[in-house]
């Protein structure tokens, strides 16, 4: 099964996964890390440096989409769905996005979505990581109070 256009015979050509876990997270040091639905990159990366490492992530992940929702409660990009997808942000923000469903254009998508959401915070007077994750707990309170 293809994942992010990554073949069988490409992971069987790939290296050790204990080097590539090893020097990502040397490369990463003590970086945040951004995605779109982060936990399930945060899972994925949890679990293989757990099994190919025996080390435990302790990064600090921000999910763009839980940021678009809080800073534009009021766009409503996904209304049969609910949860809205990298695409509906895309679609949205007009962005130009060729080869969708590929790892690297799907992280220069969401970092593209992230700079307009920074603009956003900014015009909100949000100037920090605490302060832009504040306002995401808030947000996500609001949600599970009005269920």
């Amino acid at each position: 099964m293809l994942i992010h256009g990554i073949s069988p015979k490409a992971v069987a050509e790939g290296e050790p996964a204990a080097d590539v876990l090893s020097a990502f997270m040397h490369y990463a040091g003590r970086s945040v890390f951004l995605a779109y639905h982060a936990p399930f990159d945060q899972g994925m990366l949890s679990r293989a440096l757990k099994h190919d490492l025996g080390l435990p992530l302790k990064h600090t992940f921000f999910d763009v989409a839980d940021i678009a929702a809080a800073l534009l409660p009021q766009v409503n990009v996904s209304p049969s769905r609910g949860n809205a997808s990298l695409d509906d942000w895309v679609n949205h923000f007009n962005l130009n996005v060729s080869n969708r469903h590929n790892a690297s254009a799907d992280a220069l998508a969401t970092a593209e979505i992230m700079l307009i959401l920074l603009r956003e915070a900014e015009k909100q007077s949000i100037d920090t990581l605490a302060q832009l994750n504040e306002k995401v707990k808030g947000y996500k309170r609001l949600q599970m109070m009005s269920r």
